[in-house]
């Protein structure tokens, strides 16, 4: 009887342990993406600043980088950024 609970337990304990790599794997996935969207963004950004300074006409930005007429206009132009 204590042998056959024993069993039972190492199952259920590999379970646990499946179910707890997947969720690793799957936070690890959403993070990546979510990391990866954040940082596209940020170049898009970038880029826009640098356009936006060069004297690029905001249409011109937004058709090149996707961004919003209302995103570009809201950044500052003074410098341009490396």
């Amino acid at each position: 009887m204590e042998k056959q609970e024993y069993k039972k337990s190492v199952l259920e304990y590999a379970d646990v342990q499946d179910a707890m790599r997947c969720s690793f794997e799957d936070g690890e996935k959403e993070g990546l993406q979510k990391g990866m969207q954040q940082g596209m963004q940020q170049g898009a950004l970038t880029i826009a600043k640098n356009m936006k300074v060069l004297g690029v006409p905001v249409a011109s930005i937004a058709q090149y980088t996707g961004l919003t007429v209302e995103q570009i206009n809201g950044l500052e132009a003074t410098t341009v950024v490396n």
